[in-house]
């Protein structure tokens, strides 16, 4: 069975990525969820799960460290609107960003909601999610908004590992703009390839919640 494993974005639950998962189920692929702070080692051999597509949404450091561990267990790496890819950035100028993405997805959420009840309540738990977060959680915050993964990329392209990059067109989160910048002239040096969320609507959290399929369909499975 191909198998493709979910790892979700900073204190993000697995009911944010459920409609996506279904999708993805419906192609005949095993899929499941690991949260962004599990052992992911262990949680594939849980499953005896050898070999998977990696699908990791924003905040990604664990699982490229994990990729660059265990080449052989990874069949390709997704990294959807990644952190670690726009420069120098601060808390205080991530945290004002990440929460005007917020209020902007809100009224797009909402409006959608009108016509399909599920989102709102998906929405909701995700909200809770955010509401319990501990001190400990709390404490990446800083490491996300100061982290660069290009120094791995360059690892894992030496390790043969194949990392994809999907990007949403309105991502204020992790700006296009500055993905580009970072990438430069040649971004083949760090990913195999790009692929962007072109919805009017798709940004941060919203190219997932509103449009499940769309990984199926870019990626094939």
């Amino acid at each position: 069975m191909n198998w493709i494993v979910i790892i979700g974005g900073f204190c993000t639950p697995e009911a944010a990525y459920a409609a996506e998962m279904s999708e993805i189920k419906k192609a005949g692929n095993g899929v499941f969820f690991i949260g962004h702070n599990k052992d992911v080692k262990f949680e594939l051999e849980l499953r005896n799960v050898k070999e998977a597509d990696f699908v990791v949404y924003s905040y990604n450091d664990r699982m490229l460290r994990f990729a660059k561990k265990h080449p052989g267990m990874v069949k390709r790496l997704i990294l959807v609107n990644p952190s670690g890819l726009i420069g120098e950035d601060t808390t205080t100028k991530f945290l004002f960003r990440f929460a005007r993405q917020m209020i902007e997805e809100a009224c797009t959420i909402f409006r959608t909601a009108l016509l399909n009840p599920q989102i709102l309540l998906t929405v909701a738990k995700v909200v809770w999610s955010f509401i319990g977060l501990s001190s400990r959680n709390l404490k990446e915050v800083p490491s996300i908004a100061h982290s660069n993964i290009v120094p791995l990329l360059l690892e894992l392209k030496q390790c043969k590992v194949e990392v994809i990059l999907l990007h949403a067109c309105s991502d204020r989160v992790f700006p296009q703009e500055r993905i580009v910048k970072t990438l430069g002239e040649d971004p083949f040096k760090l990913i195999a390839s790009w692929s962007m969320f072109i919805d009017k609507d798709a940004s941060h959290n919203v190219s997932y919640i509103k449009k499940p399929g769309a990984l199926r369909q870019i990626l094939g499975w």
